[in-house]
């Protein structure tokens, strides 16, 4: 600002006159209008900013009411509709292009119903492919929808009003919302129902697309649904008719039976469908090293006859029996004090004298 035409007119050593003012006034009018002109540009930038801001809160406002979960919305954002996309719509772009303050929350309603056809479609889709990677990843179809409902779970590209958008939403929603509609994430080795397998997705991975987060969660296959659907029917439920929100809660107070009592923990829902997978990883890894490198898992002077069998006392598919029960909490206590008497005994060795000299050459 200071340069030096401005100094030569300015910085002098004597008094400012009227008349030496009249003297430097446009010259100094002339030197501060660029200044002025940038101002008044950045003024206008942050006032763009601003109402830019002031749609994109709308934007996720309306996308949180339309999706109806509690996702966070910084998360959230990497799989919405490209805010760009929003900012070039007819009925928004003149509330970015006129220059003023901000966007009022009635000027957004007049221009709201384009961004919510979008925002419906986008979560209409989305729902679409939750409901195909179930109906994908599974031999058999459960939860099948009613007739009623048949023909809003395929989307008419043709008849996409808004009322048409939001009634396939319906549909889709009551058909992901089964508590065997069960997805597990490939790295954290934990089941989820819809919502939180999103939630989960967002706040955990990186993801760009609902397709990119559907490749990392995946709904579980044909035994592992099999065993959901088991574990419902020893709780007493039918896995045909049950919502996931009626089953799905944090009280631990399910046991496996196939645990022993005195060592078993109790356990909600996911955390005991977590449980049988493990115990099936575990059991599948086992035999496939025995399988590959034999002379690594037994002692080398074991005969065929000395051979440990392992055998899948968690097995569902081929085992028939009660898998869980669920305890009350007169019940529950009573097996804790068991647990606790059992931890306070003094345990023998479960091992025959001289078993642990061949454990030591493993």
């Amino acid at each position: 600002m200071f340069n030096k035409e401005f100094r030569a007119l300015v910085f002098k050593d004597q008094k400012l006159t009227p008349k030496i003012w009249q003297n430097i006034k446009c010259k100094l009018e002339l030197l501060l209008e660029p200044n002025r002109r940038e101002r008044l540009e950045r003024e206008k930038e942050e006032r763009r900013r601003n109402r830019e801001g002031a749609i994109c809160h709308f934007y996720h406002q309306i996308a949180q009411e339309t999706v109806g979960y509690p996702f966070q919305l910084s998360s959230v954002e990497s799989i919405l509709p490209n805010a760009e996309e929003v900012l070039a719509l007819p009925s928004i772009k003149p509330l970015l292009e006129e220059d003023t303050e901000t966007v009022t929350e009635e000027q957004w309603n007049q221009a709201a119903p384009q961004v919510l056809y979008i925002i419906a479609k986008w979560w209409r889709d989305t729902l679409v492919q939750l409901v195909d990677s179930l109906e994908r990843d599974t031999e058999s179809q459960p939860n099948k929808a009613s007739k009623g409902d048949e023909a809003t779970l395929t989307p008419n590209q043709e008849s996409d009003t808004v009322e048409a958008i939001f009634a396939s939403i319906e549909a889709l929603g009551s058909k992901v919302s089964y508590a065997t509609s069960v997805f597990r994430c490939r790295d954290h080795k934990k089941v989820y129902w819809v919502p939180h397998n999103i939630a989960h997705g967002l706040s955990s991975h990186r993801f760009s697309s609902v397709s990119m987060l559907l490749d990392m969660i995946r709904p579980l296959d044909s035994d592992g649904q099999q065993l959901v659907r088991r574990l419902l029917t020893d709780l007493k439920h039918d896995p045909e008719t049950v919502r996931s929100s009626e089953v799905v809660f944090e009280d631990q107070n399910l046991l496996c039976i196939r645990c022993d009592e005195r060592i078993a923990r109790y356990m909600s829902l996911d955390e005991l469908i977590d449980h049988y997978l493990d115990h099936q990883k575990w059991f599948d890894d086992v035999t496939e090293a025995v399988r590959t490198w034999p002379n690594s898992c037994y002692p080398p002077q074991a005969a065929n006859t000395e051979l440990p069998k392992f055998v899948n006392d968690h097995d569902w598919v081929s085992r028939d029996g009660l898998l869980a029960r669920q305890d009350d909490q007169e019940t529950k206590e009573a097996v804790l004090m068991l647990q606790r008497n059992f931890l306070k005994e003094e345990l023998p060795d479960p091992l025959p004298t001289g078993a642990n000299d061949n454990l030591g050459e493993l």
